[in-house]
């Protein structure tokens, strides 16, 4: 399955998520747009809006359903993408299961189809759309609420922290005891998470929020430390880029690596690992084209220690 899980931005917010979409669709089939969230009336605008938020995807068309039985009829596989847009998670929800689309739509995850969920459409791609109670109101007072699930049993909340602070408030309070029995993200807007067949991807510098058993953390570090690993990363500007975003501001990095072996691969015997050799030259660059600071620099016998400020 390749799944996309966006906290409901749009425009500016998402252009890296987009691009991302646009790297693993097939480009010869159009994208189906599914809006069944937002009131029928509003269909057309939201047609209008679709085409201009996926403007740079390279696909032959973008076709759009306008009820769940016009989803069910539809072949999915002919799509490259299904986009499940925002509004009300229940209705939508609800839709989709009257339908009997959201079966259909199970079937294509199962087979690696691509699904981008925003906002509403993200929300039920999780365990359980309750983490929603403040977020939408049950007009359709749908009773089975449990949605997808297709991420290691995590539900969803979108637009976390976007909100006014008093808002904010209720919706953590909240989640932070619902989470005494599931798992929860809460994205912002700005953020979006590619999942792919176990594989996550942070596409965003926003911090997320995750509740579980109670409590509930950011994932931004004050401390980010790693030591002699740095050779097994072959990007290791994107890796620097993504402690940078990490980071809290002031957070420290600490880096140890290890310029004594510059094979490609580590002879383990029976076997061998294929390595990224480092120098200390090539690793302070990367360090500062990503904005960190070094406020420290030791060398001992055995490593280069980088001590590191945001």
């Amino acid at each position: 399955m390749r799944i996309f899980l966006c906290g409901g931005g749009c425009g500016q917010q998402t252009v890296d998520a987009n691009m991302k979409l646009n790297e693993v669709i097939d480009h010869n089939k159009p994208i189906l747009y599914i809006p069944l969230a937002m009131p029928s009336e509003r269909y057309p605008s939201c047609y209008e809006w679709i085409k201009d938020e996926l403007k740079e995807i390279d696909v032959p068309n973008i076709d759009m359903v306008v009820s769940g039985t016009d989803l069910f009829n539809k072949n999915l596989e002919n799509y490259s993408a299904l986009f499940i847009g925002g509004g009300n998670t229940f209705k939508l929800l609800k839709d989709l299961k009257d339908s009997g689309s959201f079966e259909k739509i199970k079937v294509f995850i199962e087979n690696n189809g691509v699904v981008f969920g925003g906002s509403a459409g993200a929300i039920i791609l999780g365990q359980c759309i309750n983490t929603c109670k403040y977020a939408d109101e049950n007009e359709v007072d749908l009773k089975d609420l449990m949605g997808f699930d297709v991420v290691s049993h995590f539900s969803f909340l979108c637009h976390f922290t976007n909100q006014d602070k008093e808002k904010t408030e209720l919706n953590k309070n909240y989640l932070l005891e619902l989470s005494k029995k599931e798992k929860i993200i809460a994205l912002p807007e700005e953020d979006t998470i590619y999942y792919d067949n176990g594989k996550f991807e942070i596409i965003g510098n926003s911090p997320f929020y995750i509740f579980e058993e109670g409590c509930g953390f950011n994932t931004k570090f004050d401390i980010i430390y790693s030591s002699l690993t740095l050779l097994h990363i072959e990007n290791k500007q994107a890796f620097f880029n993504k402690v940078y975003a990490d980071l809290k501001p002031n957070g420290k990095f600490v880096l140890s690596i290890d310029d004594n072996n510059q094979d490609d691969y580590l002879d383990m015997g029976e076997y061998k690992i294929r390595v990224y050799p480092d120098n200390p030259e090539d690793t302070k660059a990367g360090i500062l084209a990503a904005n960190l600071k070094i406020i420290d620099f030791i060398e001992t016998e055995f490593a280069h220690i980088f001590v590191c400020l945001k």
